[in-house]
């Protein structure tokens, strides 16, 4: 790895982005999230369980990717809520 070489991550249960085909493309990346499915201790996956992490290591500060996996996640969240909670 180049860069601080910083690999932050979050699991997420998302069921309804996660059934999304444009969640691991676009949306994800529009916030500097990689993102991959979950696995469990257990070597089993469950639906919809995702492992959303930093994409950027080089020219960031380990501040600015916490910021970024932090600020990414909480974007993530909220489209999910929309979807769970439409207006």
């Amino acid at each position: 790895m180049v860069g601080t070489g910083l690999k932050a991550s979050v699991r997420l249960k998302l069921p309804f982005l996660g059934q999304e085909p444009l969640f691991r493309d676009q949306i994800c990346s529009q916030h500097g999230l990689a993102c991959e499915e979950a696995i469990t201790n257990s070597d089993e996956q469950i639906a919809n369980f995702f492992e959303l992490s930093n994409k950027h290591t080089y020219g960031l500060t380990e501040i600015e990717i916490l910021q970024e996996v932090y600020k990414g996640s909480r974007e993530i969240i909220n489209i999910e809520r929309c979807y769970k909670y439409p207006l």
